[in-house]
């Protein structure tokens, strides 16, 4: 079951839209003790539909104790799914994801993990004309 919605902790760095080849990554913010995090090696089904499901693998450094200087990385399988279908200017684009991580984490940070996607930025109005 996933976790309910919550803001802040996992952001991507862009809008994703329905249209046009799949991301094979999904480069993401990393918070508390993980870092470098990513999502990369994604294999999609579906894509361009209202939901769609990737298949890929979770990478981070989870740096508690000692430093991520030394702190090794992980690679987890992982299950990323896109949703919520809204319309932004000229295309449509997912506005929720979805992760499962397949492993067990060091802590429950990522597991069943919910979140927005960045909302569509609001059309700026075009400048006028100087005249004169």
């Amino acid at each position: 079951m996933m976790a309910a919605i919550r803001k802040g902790a996992l952001l991507l760095f862009a809008v994703l839209p329905l249209t046009g080849p799949p991301p094979s990554r999904l480069p993401i913010k990393p918070h508390g003790y993980y870092s470098h995090t990513s999502l990369h090696n994604l294999i999609w089904s579906s894509w361009g539909q209202p939901t769609t499901t990737a298949h890929g693998t979770f990478t981070f450094q989870f740096c508690v104790e000692e430093s991520c200087a030394v702190s090794p990385f992980y690679d987890e399988p992982a299950v990323v799914t896109l949703s919520g279908a809204a319309r932004c200017h000229a295309s449509t684009i997912y506005t929720t994801l979805a992760l499962d991580v397949e492993a067990t984490l060091p802590d429950t940070s990522f597991q069943g993990y919910r979140t927005r996607l960045p909302a569509c930025a609001k059309a700026r109005p075009h400048a006028r004309p100087k005249h004169g």
